[in-house]
């Protein structure tokens, strides 16, 4: 037997032995959740690689029962948010969109937010192409119309336009909202006109911190942007504390400080990766970037997310 030979047959036991060794972990770890017993996160081993994984998985996504199918995708989507090659990525993000077809809602949910954590790069002509033909089925959804913004799908706009005026399978109230930010992130005039004028309306308080102004986040456009700035010198102390042992209402202008920080190039406050401010000590936190923005006078850099 050559060299060659010895070594390519060494190989090959080693790669067998590695997804055995997957596939019992696995076996392992979906009795305990389908038993419905404590189990710790699932770690996943370096050695083993990440398309062994993949294909250790996808008999899971299947399984008939719902934490099963659930977990699955939630490792998957683990998976691939924290690896580093483009094709595990891309495969991960084609493996969740299924999930987008899967017959629960909830799991239709979960991967839907999942997709929101990878980047535009990762989703391939076919995935766009999947997409669209989501989006030209029902029932329709508001998660979808924002997937589809974030992605800058134009060719979409004039569809959700239909769905919107469609009287035989109306929209949900949220799922109507959805459209409209979603059209409004991808320049269309009257959309973002709508989400500013409830901007405008409601002004800043615990609902708007948490509903609305994540929604201005994600347009993204230089109204949307000034609109927030602008609420930065605002005094009114309609917001809950961060602090949950004290009662007493704070300054909105501290919450609309951190919303902010992600989207601002060159931002003067550092914010940790929970989105909280690393400076404690929040009136000199707002009062630097009120600042820094003033200096500025309207010439700052969106950083779209």
């Amino acid at each position: 037997m050559t060299t060659i030979l010895k070594g390519s047959i060494l190989v090959v036991l080693v790669l067998c032995g590695f997804t055995s060794s997957a596939q019992q972990d696995m076996q392992m770890y979906f009795s305990a959740i389908a038993s419905e017993q404590s189990t710790i996160p699932f770690t996943f081993d370096p050695a083993i690689g990440e398309n062994r994984y993949i294909q250790v998985l996808s008999p899971y996504l299947k399984d008939t029962l719902l934490a099963v199918r659930s977990e699955a995708y939630h490792l998957v989507s683990r998976l691939g948010q924290s690896s580093k090659q483009t094709k595990t990525r891309k495969e991960v993000v084609k493996i969740l969109l299924k999930g987008w077809r899967d017959k629960d809602t909830g799991i239709n949910g979960q991967v839907a937010n999942a997709l929101f954590r990878f980047s535009n790069e990762d989703f391939d002509k076919t995935v766009l192409e999947d997409i669209r033909e989501l989006n030209r089925s029902i029932p329709y959804s508001g998660k979808l119309f924002k997937l589809i913004g974030k992605l800058d799908i134009r060719d979409q706009l004039n569809i959700i336009k239909t769905h919107l005026q469609n009287q035989q399978t109306p929209l949900s109230r949220q799922d109507v909202w959805s459209a409209y930010v979603a059209m409004a992130r991808m320049g269309d005039v009257l959309s973002e006109q709508t989400v500013m004028d409830k901007a405008n309306k409601l002004g800043s308080n615990d609902d708007t911190i948490y509903e609305l102004y994540p929604d201005l986040i994600y347009i993204g456009s230089r109204t949307t942007i000034d609109f927030l700035v602008k609420e930065l010198y605002g005094e009114e102390n309609n917001c809950s504390s961060p602090d949950a042992e004290s009662e007493r209402p704070i300054n909105c202008a501290y919450r609309v400080m951190e919303i902010l920080a992600p989207v601002i190039k060159d931002y003067p406050v550092a914010v940790s990766a929970s989105g909280d401010l690393v400076e404690k000590d929040y009136p000199k936190a707002l009062a630097t970037i009120r600042a820094w923005f003033n200096e500025r006078n309207g010439n700052y850099t969106i950083v779209k997310r």
